[in-house]
Formats: C-alpha cells, sequence, structure tokens
C-alpha cells in the first residue's frame, strides 16, 4: 500500500471541516455520515485509497446545496489539495 503525507496542519484542517460540516444539519445523511466517519481518521499519513475517498467526499462537499458557500469553497480547496498531494 502506498501512504500519502498530508501533513498536521492539512490533517487537521480537513478534520476540522468535516467535523462541522457532519453537524450540518441542512446537509443529506449519507454525506454528513461520511464527513463524521471520516473526521477522526485523518492523520498526517494516510493510504493512498483513503485520501482518495476523503477528496472525492470533498468534492462531493462542495457540490452540494444544503452547504454553506463558504464551507463548499474549503471543501473543494482541500479536496484539491489531497488530489495534489497523491
Amino acid at each position: 500500500m502506498t501512504t500519502v503525507r498530508i501533513g498536521p496542519t492539512g490533517s487537521a484542517t480537513v478534520g476540522r471541516l468535516l467535523r462541522e460540516v457532519g453537524s450540518d444539519n441542512g446537509l443529506s445523511g449519507s454525506l454528513s455520515a461520511d464527513a463524521d466517519h471520516w473526521a477522526p481518521l485523518m492523520d498526517r499519513d494516510m493510504e493512498r485509497h483513503d485520501v482518495e475517498t476523503v477528496a472525492w467526499l470533498l468534492r462531493n462537499l462542495g457540490a452540494a446545496s444544503g452547504l454553506s458557500a463558504s464551507r463548499q469553497e474549503r471543501a473543494r480547496y482541500w479536496a484539491e489539495y489531497l488530489e495534489g498531494r497523491m
């Protein structure tokens, strides 16, 4: 398995965003549940397939109509960041 270095700042920021999103009542249940699932799993170094999954989740959050514009923008930014780390 390939490990991807996200770094302490990136992992903490993405984890925080996912926690915020997981508690957002305006979001669909599956996206909210996925965000809740991945938030505590964010780490400085992660398996590539896990990083791909989180990036995919962030891309979906970036297009989610039930999310505020600022959270959508942050989700898109961090999806791109994670994709660049792979």
